[in-house]
């Protein structure tokens, strides 16, 4: 027996109603505050007992204030068999605003959830009598329970607590339902602890948020879920999260990518934010042979610690990877392992910062020398039309200043192949300039712009058309 107040919240000046009956109020508990009432009685249910019957507080409550029914429920384990758990319910009947109150059971649910063989309702019986398990009957039976309800029972009450939280939620019939729906949360869930892989529960959430976002009902296998190999699921489920497990594997293929990830986890870790050092750490060991990443491992994760100070093995990646990328950039051979990893770095620092025009210059020419930048010379079918395109960064800058417009700001873009410019010139006198053209990566002729910023003449458009429909471009309306 328990008593249940007629509020959301327990008051100090609430009625309190006993399921033998009774109606009371509770003596002062040394406090008006709701809030604190309401801890107090729920923290020292042995303190506060109704005067009729001596049924304690706690475990059972009305749902919903200034109503004629409630629901009670009670979860019990299952003796000997921690796979399962049952959950009754009772949806009683009474008058809240009466001093003695009749209390009428007016139905009652008993649901048993089981483990094995799969994560389920196993059988839910309605006043007594078992019905058919669906999902709308599986809602009525566990409606108004919340989730925490089920901490601390058993194997059932863990895996629903875990994949609730995961999908932000504090349902138990949503909880429920979902595990039964998409069968691979279970799979999922169960490799987890299987494993052990607790170096970061939130990536598991990951699998999980992204299981409901793309899953066919019924599934349980996790390769055709998310496309990786059983053994390269295992491995790596709840260790890192799935958007980098699949990268991986499209990327490496299955032999390599469980070797990569291992390395990855131990020198960028697994955490979301670092994502493209994740990959670019991966891409970079995957490269190496087999010698070679073994010494690369030892190097950042114990070499350069006990040698050159550097605690860090992310650390000590983010110093040899900005190193490797100026010696690329100034074409000059980088050292696989240096001995000195700041002294190099910062050598190759200053080397590179007093070629950094050059450097800049000789970029600019390779995108420029990309075919498809120069598929985008033409001239007109009449003769008239010619276009040009740029072959070192100083012919943007000229072409900005005696257009009057700021084309030359667009030279970093340029390298980094976010678009292409151009220029159309009268064949006649192709120094002269007419219009500045801008090509986006959609092969989109965005901007086209005369001295100052004008708009193009008429007969300039017939001959854009005419080159953008033999180059396969689209001409924006605007420009």
């Amino acid at each position: 027996m328990y008593f249940l107040h007629t509020n959301d919240y327990a008051y100090h000046d609430s009625k309190f109603i006993c399921t033998c009956g009774k109606t009371f109020h509770m003596p002062d508990l040394a406090t008006t505050d709701n809030y604190s009432y309401e801890k107090r009685l729920r923290n020292n249910p042995s303190r506060v007992r109704c005067p009729n019957c001596g049924s304690i507080y706690g475990g059972f409550w009305m749902v919903r204030s200034r109503i004629r029914s409630c629901s009670l429920h009670s979860v019990e384990d299952v003796p000997g068999d921690d796979s399962r758990l049952i959950i009754k319910k009772e949806i009683l009947s009474l008058d809240p605003e009466a001093d003695d109150v009749t209390i009428r059971k007016v139905q009652s649910y008993e649901t048993t959830i089981a483990r094995a063989p799969t994560f389920g309702v196993e059988r839910i019986l309605k006043d007594g009598v078992e019905t058919k398990v669906t999902m709308s009957r599986i809602s009525t039976a566990l409606s108004n329970i919340h989730l925490d309800t089920l901490g601390g029972h058993g194997v059932v009450g863990k895996e629903a607590l875990f994949v609730g939280g995961a999908l932000n939620t504090d349902s138990i019939p949503k909880t429920v339902q979902s595990i039964m729906q998409y069968p691979v949360l279970d799979t999922i869930y169960q490799t987890y602890m299987v494993n052990q892989n607790f170096d970061n529960p939130k990536d598991l959430n990951t699998w999980i948020r992204c299981a409901m976002g793309q899953l066919v009902p019924g599934e349980k296998s996790m390769k055709k879920a998310f496309g990786l190999p059983k053994a390269l699921s295992n491995s790596v489920c709840g260790r890192i999260s799935l958007k980098k497990a699949i990268w991986a594997f499209k990327e490496f293929g299955p032999g390599l990518a469980e070797n990569v990830i291992e390395a990855a986890i131990k020198v960028v870790g697994n955490q979301d934010s670092y994502y493209e050092n994740f990959c670019e750490f991966a891409s970079f060991y995957a490269g190496l042979t087999t010698a070679e990443r073994k010494r690369v491992m030892t190097y950042l994760t114990h070499d350069v610690d006990v040698y050159q100070g550097i605690d860090s093995p992310l650390a000590a990646w983010e110093i040899l990877k900005d190193y490797r990328r100026m010696c690329v950039e100034m074409e000059i051979p980088a050292v696989l392992c240096p001995k000195s990893l700041k002294l190099q770095h910062d050598i190759a620092a200053r080397n590179y910062k007093l070629c950094l025009d050059e450097i800049k210059v000789r970029n600019f020419q390779k995108a420029v020398a990309a075919e498809n930048y120069q598929n985008l010379a033409w001239t007109s079918k009449d003769g008239q039309w010619t276009i040009l395109v740029p072959e070192k960064p100083d012919d943007m800058v000229e072409e900005g200043r005696r257009q009057s417009h700021c084309v030359a700001s667009y030279i970093g873009g340029v390298t980094k192949g976010l678009y292409r410019v151009c220029f159309l010139r009268k064949a006649c006198n192709p120094d002269h300039p007419v219009l500045t053209l801008t090509v986006s990566q959609d092969n989109c002729c965005c901007y086209y712009k005369g001295f100052d910023n004008r708009d193009a003449t008429e007969e300039e458009r017939k001959a854009l058309l005419e080159w953008t429909k033999a180059k396969e471009l689209t001409l924006d309306a605007v420009g």
